[in-house]
């Protein structure tokens, strides 16, 4: 159970971070790949406790305790690693935002990357629309009532543009997901040595 809830819990927040693809920092990715990683060892290491429980064999059940001890280990230091990472959010998605930005207008894939999170986070630019002035117009994912998909430009029929900055929604949003697979591989670490026995974290 442990470790399919590790999966399961890795799965979504990687799918969260999907939302901000293209302007997310590498290393907030990690956290949530090594918990996936973490929970499949979890599972094969908790299968391997079953057979030694099973089986009886004290090799198998010493074998087990020193894999269990490693993963525990591992989550520690993943959990800690979250959490020190959450103080270079800002600065990481500040430096990435504004090369981004810069290729908004020539390039198709970063426009689509602002006009999704734009979309998603309810904002607009990095810092505001003011930004966009460069561009001659806000575009219309910039605007609260659109429904649509594609990067036209808003003109009368935007009733509001977002005022909000994408740079602070963003480095909240990903400070929010760092912060939630810190606490979900604390929490794994706290079944596993409170279910210890062979089979418990199964």
């Amino acid at each position: 159970v442990c470790g399919a809830a590790m999966l399961c819990v890795g799965s979504y927040l990687l799918y969260r971070l999907q939302e901000g693809r293209g302007l997310v920092p590498s290393t907030v990715i990690k956290p949530p790949i090594i918990l996936l990683v973490l929970g499949a060892a979890v599972c094969l290491v908790a299968g391997l406790g079953w057979r030694a429980a099973f089986d009886k064999k004290r090799w198998l059940l010493i074998l087990y305790s020193v894999l269990l001890v490693l993963i525990v280990v591992l989550e520690l230091s993943t959990a800690i690693w979250g959490l020190v990472l959450r103080s270079d959010i800002q600065d990481d998605t500040t430096v990435i935002m504004e090369a981004s930005f810069s290729r908004y207008a020539a390039d198709n894939v970063t426009r689509r990357s602002w006009d999704n999170i734009q979309r998603k986070l309810l904002c607009c630019g990095t810092d505001g629309p003011a930004d966009y002035r460069r561009h001659g117009a806000v575009p219309w994912s910039c605007c609260d009532d659109t429904t649509s998909s594609s990067p036209q430009h808003a003109g009368g029929g935007c009733s509001h543009v977002h005022q909000t900055g994408c740079l602070s929604r963003l480095a909240g949003f990903l400070e929010a997901r760092t912060l939630e697979t810190s606490l979900a591989t604390v929490a794994a670490v706290l079944i596993q040595v409170r279910g210890s026995i062979p089979g418990r974290c199964w």
